[in-house]
């Protein structure tokens, strides 16, 4: 995503399969094999990733997006419309629950990327609280251009949240970067928006 330099599903269908095109088994140690799995990709109806842990949440890291949003580009790429998706929540055993993939999207971005209470904590660890913010925003973007799971209205929750709101401490004014609302200025690493794919380390 970062780079830019990708226009339709089929730019990111040829970097899901670049990367994912290798087989493995009995005697198979990354052998490639791409026509293997976009053949078996085309008959794809229904792509399900599970999430196991409260750890994390799907906007929390670019690999959920990557895997999971990019299968369903791939598939949207090879046959023309995507496939059903959908998460599957066993974070408590007893408790199993399934969603669609933008019901999930959905609820993560509702409870943490725009909750008052995730984004007092964030304000209170300066540039590093900046960074997860940005970081959230791009991962956000990264579900939209795979699997076409971001509403409008996210995203003018995000410019209004993020941006625009003047009446609250620590909350950028329209144009100031981030960061720069924790430290009066530009803030280390925080003058934009993170890439996508770059190390949270």
């Amino acid at each position: 995503m970062s780079p830019g330099n990708w226009r339709t599903d089929a730019d990111l269908a040829e970097v899901y399969a670049a990367w994912g095109r290798f087989a493995y088994g009995r005697d198979l140690d990354g052998a490639p094999a791409r026509d293997d799995m976009e053949n078996n990709y085309r008959r794809i109806k229904v792509a399900a990733k599970n999430v196991d842990s409260r750890e994390h949440d799907i906007i929390d890291s670019d690999d959920y997006f990557q895997y999971h949003g990019g299968m369903v580009a791939t598939v949207r790429a090879l046959t023309g419309s995507s496939p059903k998706a959908y998460v599957g929540d066993t974070t408590i055993p007893d408790a199993v629950r399934t969603r669609s993939l933008a019901e999930e999207t959905a609820r993560v971005f509702r409870a943490r990327v725009v909750n008052p209470k995730w984004l007092a904590a964030m304000r209170r660890h300066g540039y590093k609280g900046a960074f997860e913010m940005a970081a959230s925003v791009d991962y956000l973007f990264g579900f939209d251009a795979t699997a076409q799971v971001v509403g409008d209205w996210m995203y003018e929750s995000v410019a209004n949240t993020y941006l625009l709101d003047e009446g609250e401490p620590g909350v950028p004014a329209a144009g100031e970067s981030v960061g720069a609302a924790q430290h009066g200025g530009a803030a280390p690493g925080v003058s934009g928006p993170r890439h996508v794919g770059e190390s949270r380390s």
